[in-house]
């Protein structure tokens, strides 16, 4: 008889805490869809005045095949990439390099970079300003092929290497060729094989989504066993940042309270396992804080290089804040991991020109939630 008031009581505080958090996940729904509302937007460009501005008359992309077919994907479509299409073709895309893939003879030795003073050290690297026709006649751009590939010639290279860096449309050239420059000229010294990509960022298109369109995009250029994601404001000063990718996904430049993102290596196993990139945020802030969540969540450890030679310099402010609201998005965001990032990753894809320096891609990202806003009107 003595029991029933306990029994009563028990159940009475276990419905406040349920109702309590009920009541905290309500709230932070209503926080998340507030800043999806804010946050997500959808871009009033289009394709085709895009491509008429450029002087293009096609109103396809064309993904070359095996055998001497290809596959025309339509602009007019609301997308005409995405990830289980892009998988599934995947075994017939022709490896659409403008050079062969590099071939070493079975006695070719590896290659070794020893560290010692005489070969790798501290240098302050150029961060000037210089005309793209100045870079493309310096020492460092001799061996590079179209496309912005590198391939040691007189051994074997341990790694190779995909970089993608994100160029925001109305953005600065300047700064654009001095990283390049100065990434070529340490790249070949670390004696890596290596392609660097950029990736035009408009306004409207989530930095996660880009990315998750560049790690598909990069697989027709051959098989890379390393990614680096690249900041284009962050020029590197020390040759002896190596770009390459440890065990553990590592961001390379320690800045702040960020545990990833501005320029992260890591294996490309590891970044499908945790499905890329979110492809919900607009904001870049928003973007590494949820990814560093889905590393964390799989139980990968995040690497950071703490030691003086990490030295960048940045070449314009970069943000470094999350807020309580955001922190909201995140928390809620982490659960749709499994079902939402790079398997839900569709875009527009647009071509692909292989420039001097550089291999460039100009995709568009399609996105369901984003496309219910306009952020150009929003001036």
């Amino acid at each position: 008889m003595d029991t029933y008031p306990c029994c009563t009581t028990r159940r009475v505080g276990i419905f406040i805490v349920c109702l309590i958090i009920i009541i905290d996940c309500y709230f932070h729904l209503i926080v998340y869809y507030d800043i999806l509302k804010n946050n997500a937007r959808r871009r009033s460009y289009d394709v085709t005045k895009v491509l008429s501005a450029q002087n293009k008359s096609a109103s396809r992309y064309k993904y070359s095949l095996l055998d001497s077919q290809d596959a025309f994907m339509d602009y007019e479509n609301a997308f005409n990439s995405s990830y289980y299409w892009f998988m599934s073709m995947k075994p017939l895309f022709k490896n659409i390099a403008a050079e062969a893939p590099s071939a070493y003879r079975n006695d070719t030795p590896r290659c070794n970079v020893t560290g010692t003073s005489d070969t790798i050290g501290f240098k302050l690297l150029n961060a000037t300003a210089a005309k793209f026709q100045q870079i493309e006649e310096s020492p460092a751009i001799a061996a590079v092929k179209l496309g912005g590939h590198y391939a040691p010639a007189h051994c074997r290279p341990a790694h190779r290497v995909a970089v993608v860096i994100l160029v925001p449309s109305s953005y600065c050239i300047t700064n654009r060729l001095v990283l390049l420059h100065n990434l070529h000229a340490l790249l070949q010294k670390q004696l890596l094989e290596y392609r660097i990509f950029v990736m035009p960022r408009f306004l409207g298109d989530p930095k996660g989504s880009l990315y998750n369109a560049a790690f598909l995009e990069t697989q027709r250029f051959g098989t890379w066993d390393c990614l680096i994601f690249h900041d284009v404001d962050l020029i590197p000063e020390d040759e002896r940042i190596f770009y390459a990718c440890p065990e553990h996904p590592t961001q390379i430049l320690t800045w702040g309270n960020r545990s990833i993102g501005i320029v992260t290596a890591m294996l490309p196993d590891q970044f499908q396992a945790v499905n890329g990139y979110s492809n919900m945020y607009v904001d870049s802030d928003l973007a590494d804080f949820d990814f560093s969540g889905r590393l964390e969540a799989m139980n990968y450890t995040i690497m950071k290089r703490n030691d003086p030679m990490a030295r960048f310099r940045i070449m314009a402010n970069i943000t470094n804040h999350l807020d309580d609201k955001r922190a909201s998005l995140i928390a809620m965001n982490r659960l749709l991991l499994p079902k939402e990032g790079l398997s839900t990753t569709k875009y527009k894809m647009i071509r692909i020109d292989q420039d001097r320096l550089f291999t460039y891609i100009l995709a568009f990202s399609v996105n369901d939630i984003l496309l219910q806003y306009d952020p150009l009107k929003e001036k």
